[in-house]
């Protein structure tokens, strides 16, 4: 981008184009005079934003009120929570500073003159944050090639070099890849992203095109938003920067990212639109207007936790909050069965068909109750549908229902209607006596061979360890009845295989196994075939739910509470409330998703400190192990005892789950992590001392993909 471009970027961001008509009806939101950049406490469910017309940084509760103000500079535009110290930080651009803001009084901390770094610290635009060591990187509008970092403990000021030629180029947004401590800068004037890596290492650039204005970054992608045009690019970090293309609205400038759905927004400042984007498959699933159209709206943030996305509207002077349910797209899910009516002993195969999303789908028998068909949990969505065979042993009508995961954002959950097949006992029809006949009559052909129907090594349900497995094997042909059994090979080790078809058990060990098995019919003719079953290793759901008998709720004030230690609900559990295996009891097994594992705080790490033992490491490379076979993504989530400060604890946990996080990234669990710190607020453990309270100090890891 020239000069004369560059120049009407900065005007079009100092005073929007407002070519609309007026809304009609007032937008709902909270009122901010101004609002630009967002930042999201998502512990707190609380959002504070800049308010560029009246220099100011407004909270704002997660359901709709407005908090308080506190000062900062002139023409203030970006915005960005740190959790490792709890503060609050705007980028002045008109100021030449970055001021740092105590959220829980809504007081200014200290103020950073950015001028400190001469003429290129004269307008800082973007802030963002390294959510593991607390290092803020500053972006700069001013002509130059320097990023600026500041020291979360003692708001120390330091620059970094941006790429050699840069020198004149104009720099807007930002964004850091937390785990590899990577920043992000968007070069708008030579249609670049900048790489910067925060040990000092030599930058790079990721040529993008256009003018990139908004940056985001979750899960191994950068998403750019760009000052013109109606594209959004998203770049593949972990395979080489390889850079795709997604249409979107008009000026997609803010962007922003939910960890985990990648659900990614863009806010297009040239027709009011918001545009929702799969990160994973590149495509637009919606589009739609918060406001009015032509509402210039600025930059929108994303709180994971508490499920909200917030939109800055610049025309209505209101920040927006929208839920899920705003964008995610309406999914049906269609159940066809391969056959209505069955005999006993032969299999029906379900086929859902979502009619958008990929999400993948559970089969439930739901003839008494709703029980998930074995070997049909999360099975994935593959050329548009999913598939579930079940065979059925026993006479009578059953019905199935089939149910598509969420995908928080993007695809509302969806089930089907039921389906039924009606399955029958065969007819024995008594064989004739044959009549004599001469015997200068040919000789009537003998019985045709029995061939194996139905189950093969494709359609045998997947078996877990320690799971009932359940199968059955049928023929057809001959002379009833068959006989079956296993003439080579073996089945996987507790499964046996009845005279009758019926493959049961248990299996005790994971592994495929190839058996051949041989049908007889009553006049001893034979046929056979190689069956294939494989067994995977047992996940959480095979262990006993945790006994919670005499737990209590947590209480809101854990300080106030007086007796003997008790343990709580949170007790082994996910903020969520999901049972959490100690990392010990899950050897041997998987971790999947909606499944987690508590690592015990006590010697995990050192004191009053965020650096994994010995001990924890161990632990960490054993969880690694159980994620490595079946786990996609997990959110690492960090607790502490509540006999320190509030604000202590709260930076401790976080630092804390951001460090198992990054060391399961190191140890190659395969997955991609995110955390989040709730401090002293969900104590496992009430009541006696600090040290018998030892399980508060823990990290739980929930499997969300």
């Amino acid at each position: 981008m020239n000069r004369v471009l560059a120049a009407a970027l900065l005007l079009a961001l100092s005073t929007p184009m407002l070519g609309g008509a007026p809304a009609e009806a007032a937008p709902t939101g909270v009122p901010v005079a101004g609002p630009w950049g967002i930042a999201v406490d998502p512990t707190a469910d609380t959002a504070y934003v800049v308010g560029r017309s009246t220099n100011s940084l407004r909270e704002i509760g997660g359901d709709g009120t407005a908090g308080a103000t506190a000062p900062v500079g002139s023409f203030p535009l970006g915005a960005a929570y740190n959790p490792v110290n709890g503060y609050v930080y705007a980028a002045n651009y008109s100021s030449g500073s970055v001021t740092v803001v105590d959220p829980s009084t809504m007081t200014v901390v200290t103020t950073v003159a950015t001028t400190g770094l001469g003429a290129v610290g004269s307008n800082p635009y973007w802030v963002a944050v390294d959510e593991t060591t607390g290092t803020v990187v500053v972006s700069f509008y001013s002509a130059g090639a320097t990023i600026g970092v500041i020291n979360p403990v003692t708001h120390a000021l330091t620059s970094l070099a941006l790429p050699v030629g840069q020198s004149g180029d104009s720099h807007v947004g930002a964004a850091v890849d937390s785990v590899r401590h990577v920043a992000y800068v968007s070069d708008s004037t030579a249609g670049l992203v900048d790489v910067v890596p925060l040990s000092g290492a030599a930058p790079s650039t990721i040529a993008v095109g256009g003018s990139p204005a908004g940056l985001a970054y979750a899960d191994g992608r950068l998403y750019v938003g760009f000052a013109s045009g109606t594209t959004l690019k998203v770049v593949d970090v972990d395979h080489g920067n390889a850079v795709t293309s997604v249409p979107v609205g008009n000026t997609p400038s803010g962007v922003a990212v939910a960890p985990g759905s990648d659900a990614v927004f863009t806010t297009n400042n040239g027709d009011g639109t918001l545009s929702v984007v799969d990160g994973r498959t590149g495509t637009t699933t919606n589009t739609i207007t918060p406001n009015a159209v032509n509402d210039y709206l600025t930059w929108p943030a994303v709180d994971p936790t508490h499920r909200r996305l917030y939109i800055g509207d610049f025309t209505a002077g209101r920040v927006l909050i929208a839920s899920p349910s705003d964008t995610a797209v309406a999914t049906t899910l269609t159940l066809t069965p391969s056959a209505s009516t069955a005999q006993t002993g032969e299999t029906v195969t379900w086929t859902a068909t979502p009619s958008t999303g990929t999400e993948p789908v559970t089969f439930y028998d739901t003839t008494s109750g709703s029980t998930a068909l074995p070997g049909c949990t999360d099975v994935p969505v593959d050329g548009g549908t999913a598939t579930c065979t079940v065979a059925y042993p026993t006479a009578g009508s059953f019905t199935v229902t089939a149910r598509s995961a969420e995908r928080i954002f993007l695809y509302e959950a969806a089930s089907s209607a039921p389906g039924g097949v009606t399955v029958t006992a065969p007819s024995m029809t008594p064989t004739p006596t044959p009549t004599p006949t001469p015997t200068t009559s040919p000789t009537a052909p003998a019985p045709a061979a029995p061939a194996l129907h139905g189950p093969s090594s494709r359609h045998l349900p997947t078996g877990e360890v320690g799971a009932r497995y359940a199968g059955r094997l049928t023929a057809v042909g001959g002379v009833r009845p068959y006989t079956f059994a296993v003439t080579a090979g073996s089945l996987p080790p507790g499964l046996g295989l009845t005279a009758g078809g019926r493959l049961q058990g248990r299996p005790t060990r994971p592994g495929a196994r190839t058996a051949t098995v041989e049908v007889t019919d009553a006049a001893g003719t034979t046929a056979e075939r190689d069956l294939t079953i494989t067994v995977r290793r047992a996940t959480a759901a095979t262990l006993p739910a945790i006994d919670r008998a005499g737990q209590v709720a947590p209480p809101t004030h854990p300080t106030s509470y007086r007796g003997p230690e008790r343990r709580t609900t949170a007790w082994r559990a996910t903020a969520g409330g999901v049972d959490a295996y100690p990392v010990q009891r899950m050897r041997g097994r998987d971790l999947v998703r909606g499944e987690a594992a508590t690592l015990s705080g006590d010697g995990l790490f050192a004191f009053d400190s965020a650096r994994l033992t010995a001990t924890g490491r161990a632990q960490v490379r054993a969880l690694a192990v159980v994620l490595r076979a079946r786990a996609r993504a997990v959110r690492c989530e960090g607790f502490t005892d509540y006999a320190g400060s509030r604000r202590h604890e709260l930076v401790l946990s976080r630092q804390r789950a951001a460090a198992v996080c990054s060391a399961l990234v190191r140890m190659r669990a395969g997955v991609r992590a995110s955390s989040i710190g709730y401090g002293p607020d969900r104590p496992a453990v009430v009541g006696g001392s600090a040290t018998g309270r030892k399980e508060n100090r823990r990290v739980v890891v929930l499997v969300t993909r």
